[in-house]
């Protein structure tokens, strides 16, 4: 069941990675690119200053969903990409 979470971040980062890009909207996947980057620094941040078992959350959050969601949305963009399609 824990597989689960970073299979559906993966997920959702292929499909937000793939299909704006396709549609010539890389500023959607751009734009939740920079937001996932911002999670990412903000749960780092969160798992530095907060003591105990909140901060091992806070890491495995940073694991399973960031890392995960943000290596496919740079996946999907870069496959999107690679296709050839007509110029927006």
């Amino acid at each position: 069941m824990l597989l689960m979470i970073p299979f559906f971040a993966f997920l959702m980062g292929l499909i937000l990675g793939y299909a704006p890009v396709r549609a010539c909207r890389s500023d959607v996947t751009w734009g939740y690119a920079g937001l996932l980057v911002a999670l990412g620094g903000w749960v780092l941040f969160k798992e530095i200053t907060v003591p105990g078992l909140d901060g091992v959350i806070y890491t495995l959050v940073g694991l399973f969903v960031v890392t995960p969601s943000l290596i496919a949305t740079l996946i999907g963009a870069g496959v999107a990409n690679l296709r050839p399609r007509e110029m927006c």
